[in-house]
């Protein structure tokens, strides 16, 4: 088993081909017919352009907005509001991928949904260890 298998798996999706067509069938047709084809193709498991954008922009999302709203007003540093905020930046990535015309018919809804709020858990606790570690919060 190479070391690679250990980091990537290979994932099932289908696209869309463009079927060239005969000369004088394109043009009654109007356009070029196109089919879909299921393929495989290899992901990462730990790092994606996917997951660097959601992970890393929404705990950095989170980040920013926690700390200017306690720089702002005069309240302490508290779990709440990261919460609060991490259930709405949560709510939009879920809210992006359910809207999606083009997303898989797997995982299914109610996996999709357990994903987003585990994610949105990690992401409130990455952003309270930025805050935290950056001494933005005040406290150690």
């Amino acid at each position: 088993m190479p070391f690679r298998t250990l980091f990537s798996h290979s994932v099932p999706y289908i696209r869309t081909v463009a079927v060239p067509a005969e000369k004088g069938a394109a043009e009654a047709a109007g356009a070029g017919a196109t089919r879909e084809e299921v393929a495989t193709g290899t992901v990462g498991s730990l790092v994606s352009p996917d997951s660097l954008a959601t992970f890393a922009g929404g705990s950095a999302a989170i980040t920013v907005i926690w700390g200017g709203i306690e720089r702002l007003s005069a309240w302490s540093h508290s779990l709440w509001v990261g919460a609060i905020i991490s259930l709405v930046i949560g709510a939009l990535l879920l809210w992006s991928d359910l809207s999606d015309p083009a997303r898989t018919p797997r995982p299914t809804v109610p996996m999709r949904i357990l994903a987003a709020i585990v994610n949105t858990f990690i992401l409130w606790n990455a952003a309270a260890g930025a805050l935290t570690t950056s001494g933005v919060s005040g406290h150690p």
